[in-house]
């Protein structure tokens, strides 16, 4: 939905999306610290929640 909407796509500039992919990599590390994986990690899977957070879609396995 967000790409959708002019005003918020041209918002998504170079440091936006890098932002973006930090809080994604941050998401990851977090999520394997607590012994999971994500199955489907793809672009997919990422929603943009606001114009400054993406959420991953949860397909979580244990590894513990």
């Amino acid at each position: 939905e967000c790409l959708h909407n002019d005003s918020l796509r041209t918002a998504l500039s170079v440091s936006r999306l890098s932002a973006f992919a930090h809080q994604i990599a941050t998401g990851m590390t977090y999520l394997e610290a607590q012994g999971l994986i994500h199955r489907d990690l793809a672009a997919r899977n990422i929603l943009v929640f606001s114009d400054r957070k993406v959420k991953t879609r949860a397909f979580f396995l244990s590894v513990k």
